[in-house]
């Protein structure tokens, strides 16, 4: 306090609180006198036993030196750090996984635990450093309104408190910062909960199987070696699947896909090597040839006449007669030929062993008969291709997804060797140059397929595909030209010729390149489901994969951890502040201790009066045993 009217140094009076709640002042003495004896002689004993048996200083109590070390509150944000790391630690084991399953506790759960205990220990060390720094406000230079002790305290009680102090300090003061932190602690936990994100992901079932039909031996039909060797005893269900691949509009193309087990609509497989087929195809209409014989020398007739090398396949126009001939009205108008050979003409095709050849001589549009018969002569307006099917061994990587299967083809190997043997067992060998990274059980695995299975496949490709298809005065003429046919040779030259093969355009000449892709995929199919079908617990005929399932997994938006990480670093800051300041200043740690303020209260209505004081060392270790109560007298409310 200031000095007084009289010049004079202040004089202090004391307070004496009794156990038993009486309050008495002591006379005032001046700075200048001794102090008063701490123990009176009727106090002391006149021996000085008491003194004898004095209990050590209270000031120094584990408890109390806990306290002036800020033990607890760095306790607490060791906690927080500690809860934090943790949480940061669960969250990245976790990240893009599974979400666990745990029995008594969701992550929803322990993250919200976590925060609770990271924000409790954050408020801790924060409100009590706000507590700290109040003495130290109120110890600085300059004396503060008495009003901003209620303004520190409310501050330690919560953001409205914290947000009231910021304000008062127009934040320019050490202590805003412990009061952002207090503020900011209210929304650790919706931060925590927005940590975390739900999404459906893939993952292997270890209780299920994916199984996918392959073989690397086809042995063609078990028909009688009679009917093999006579061409006709082809596998029926080859037959069936190669008929649907011609006649079958379903856009699914079931043809086309071997047989599959996938329980849940989602499954993977590695690599997988399997003996298949496809087609290969050349445009060959350079190699057309055509001539023309005149009416003159034709008993009136025009005929003409577009070959292939060898004559294997021709397609001819016979036009309208001079009207000397007997044959009037019978020209007929060439749409398309086609013919299954033995001999390729391309030489892609001559390279490979063949599961059947065909060619076909097709008409770009229809033309009048004048001028067709000028296209003929000079081949122009006509393409001519040939196709061949041929054994490969293919490496792919099948999935399905959302129960759509599909194929990611790796290498295809086509070269193959005739083994010579018996007539009837004889076989051609494919043998890749892979390992089991591409699928084959075995580095250099043998694919293969016997000479009679070749036989029945060719015999039975070439005849559905021999005939032709003729115009005469507007009606459509299917004819096949196999002696003797025994398959749907016209059926299949009616879908060909009409566009009704699934997935050819509207274009004739390239017809037979989708045709025979189709046929080829058909083929394909059969090779693989014969072994899967004929004995599905042969582990060489099925390829085992992964089923996948569906579960939720856990994803971390780690932007929403900034808050938790800033307001540590907040009570980190403010706490360490704190603990410098009171040792600079050599404040005692109240914190947010009450009972100082009995002790450093002053009577304002007594000019003379001056604070009642403390211990400089701050020690409140003498008010544990003290009772005091609220009293009205003379109107005024004291605490005696």
């Amino acid at each position: 306090m200031a000095s007084n009217v009289n010049g004079t140094e202040p004089s202090y009076e004391q307070i004496q609180v009794t156990t038993e709640g009486e309050i008495s002042r002591r006379p005032s003495v001046s700075e200048n006198e001794g102090p008063p004896s701490a123990n009176p002689p009727s106090e002391a004993g006149s021996d000085g036993e008491n003194n004898a048996h004095k209990p050590s200083d209270p000031s120094q109590s584990p408890s109390n030196r806990l306290n002036d070390w800020f033990v607890w509150e760095i306790l607490g944000l060791a906690i927080s750090t500690g809860v934090l790391i943790a949480l940061a630690a669960v969250l990245a084991q976790y990240n893009r996984n599974p979400q666990p399953s745990w029995r008594y506790m969701s992550l929803n759960s322990l993250i919200s635990w976590l925060s609770t205990i990271f924000r409790a220990g954050i408020v801790i060390s924060s409100s009590e450093a706000l507590g700290q720094l109040k003495w130290i406000w109120f110890a600085q230079k300059r004396e503060r309104p008495v009003q901003e002790l209620g303004v520190y305290d409310s501050a330690t009680r919560g953001p409205y408190g914290a947000i009231k102090l910021i304000w008062t300090l127009r934040a320019r003061h050490f202590a805003v910062l412990g009061s952002i932190a207090v503020i900011l602690a209210i929304a650790i936990d919706p931060f925590a909960q927005n940590l975390v994100y739900y999404y459906q992901d893939m993952v292997d079932d270890p209780f299920q199987q994916a199984l996918l039909a392959r073989t690397d031996n086809y042995t063609g039909s078990s028909n009688s070696s009679t009917n093999m060797l006579a061409g006709s005893g082809v596998d029926v269900v080859l037959k069936a699947n190669v008929y649907s691949s011609l006649l079958n509009n379903d856009p699914q193309r079931p043809w086309a896909t071997s047989q599959y087990s996938c329980p849940s609509g989602n499954c993977t497989w590695d690599p997988v090597a399997a003996l298949e087929a496809r087609a290969l195809c050349a445009d060959v209409t350079s190699l057309l040839s055509g001539s023309c014989i005149e009416p003159e020398d034709n008993f009136g007739i025009t005929n003409c006449t577009l070959s292939l090398p060898g004559n294997q396949t021709q397609a001819s126009y016979i036009g309208p007669d001079d009207g000397k001939s007997f044959r009037t009205g019978q020209e007929k108008d060439m749409i398309f030929v086609s013919n299954g050979v033995d001999t390729p003409v391309a030489e892609s095709n001559r390279v490979n062993t063949t599961l059947g050849v065909v060619q076909f001589i097709a008409r770009q549009k229809d033309l009048p008969p004048d001028r067709l018969l000028k296209t003929m002569s000079s081949t122009d307006g006509f393409e001519a291709t040939e196709c061949a099917i041929v054994p490969v061994v293919r490496s792919f990587r099948p999935s399905v997804e959302n129960n759509v299967y599909k194929e990611e083809t790796l290498a295809t190997w086509g070269q193959s060797s005739l083994i010579r043997g018996d007539r009837l067992v004889a076989h051609y060998d494919l043998v890749p140059p892979w390992g089991p990274e591409m699928g084959t059980d075995q580095p250099n695995q043998v694919f293969g397929y016997d000479v009679m299975s070749s036989r029945v496949i060719t015999k039975f490709v070439q005849d559905i595909l021999t005939g032709h298809l003729s115009n005469s005065y507007g009606a459509l003429y299917y004819l096949s030209t196999v002696p003797d046919p025994i398959y749907a040779g016209r059926d299949i030259l009616v879908a060909l010729g009409e566009g009704e093969v699934v997935g050819c355009g509207d274009y004739l000449p390239s017809r037979l390149n989708c045709t025979m892709e189709n046929i080829a995929q058909a083929v394909s199919k059969s090779f693989r489901d014969s072994r899967y079908r004929l004995n599905a617990e042969d582990e060489s005929g099925r390829a085992v994969g992964r089923v996948r399932i569906s579960v939720t997994h856990v994803g971390v938006r780690w932007a929403w951890i900034v808050l938790p990480v800033l307001v540590l670093l907040l009570g980190i800051l403010v706490l360490v502040g704190t603990l410098w300041k009171a040792r600079q200043r050599c404040i005692p740690k109240w914190k947010n201790d009450l009972l100082p303020l009995l002790f450093l209260y002053s009577d304002m209505t007594d000019e003379k009066a001056g604070g009642f004081g403390l211990p400089a060392q701050g020690s409140l270790s003498h008010t544990k045993q003290m009772k005091v109560r609220l009293d009205t007298s003379d109107g005024r409310i004291l605490l005696r």
